[in-house]
């Protein structure tokens, strides 16, 4: 793959976004790639972490109100019960991680300040 196309554009990845060109710097016979001091790079580490929490936060919280709705079917036929239950442990628990992110950034906060 070359590093530029006939037109002189920047090439692509496989999913069509452009990709950030980091210029080179000349010392001597060797190149080194220079720090990219502005902020179009993507920062793929960040992102990776972004994207487990949410998966993780999305199973535990399908799991969660699953138990929840299957234990109170086991005790009660009526599916109106069952969908009580389970928007009330679907609320619970979204306000249980608001209140958890809340806390995590009030005393990252106080620790950087």
């Amino acid at each position: 793959m070359a590093n530029a196309t006939p037109n002189g554009s920047v090439p692509h990845n496989h999913v069509g976004a452009v990709l950030p060109t980091i210029p080179t710097i000349k010392i001597g016979e060797k190149q080194t790639l220079a720090t990219s001091e502005d902020h179009t790079s993507i920062d793929y580490l960040q992102r990776a972490q972004w994207l487990r929490a949410a998966v993780l936060g999305a199973n535990d919280g399908l799991v969660s109100v699953t138990s929840l709705m299957m234990g109170v079917g086991a005790v009660k036929k009526d599916a109106k019960a069952m969908l009580v239950a389970g928007f009330a442990g679907l609320v619970a628990g979204a306000c249980g991680m608001a209140i958890g992110e809340f806390g995590l950034l009030c005393a990252l906060s106080m620790k950087l300040s």
